[in-house]
């Protein structure tokens, strides 16, 4: 049976230990917050030559970042990656939005946007505040102006 003097030094010693694991618990959070610091839950700059955003099944469903022509553009694409949306500044910088539809077919273009003329295969310049609509084929319906 235990006295109640060793029952007096074992509260001791575990009032001890209780502060000693405290003190260094403590010493560890801060050492760790110094040496691994958390990254600010707001960035005031993200930096990217691209964004993609992809479904659940890790399709790609929209970009937004620098194209194969070197502008910057956002590009929305259908459950079958086909490009339905595409808004950019063309090489020239001058800006244009196409919409296609699942054939990846243009079927308007608002702004700036060049035409192959079927018949000929001369390409055909749109003024920046023209809409072209086309029809299946990419026959010209109609446009102003």
């Amino acid at each position: 049976m235990h006295t109640l003097k060793e029952v007096r030094v074992n509260t001791k010693q575990f009032g001890l230990v209780l502060v000693t694991v405290f003190i260094a618990g403590l010493l560890g959070g801060v050492a760790a917050s110094t040496l691994f610091p958390r990254p600010s839950r707001i960035a005031k700059v993200l930096k990217a030559e691209r964004f993609e955003v992809v479904d659940k099944d890790g399709k790609p469903r929209a970009l937004l970042g620098v194209l194969g022509t070197g502008e910057p553009g956002l590009q929305l694409y259908d459950q079958d990656e086909n490009g339905r949306v595409d808004l950019s500044l063309k090489p020239s910088g001058r800006p244009g939005l196409e919409l296609s539809d699942r054939n990846a077919r243009v079927r308007a273009a608002f702004g700036y946007t060049e035409i192959v003329v079927p018949d000929t295969g001369k390409i055909e310049q749109r003024q920046i505040s023209s809409v072209v609509l086309f029809d299946q084929e990419g026959k010209v319906l109609w446009h102003v102006p």
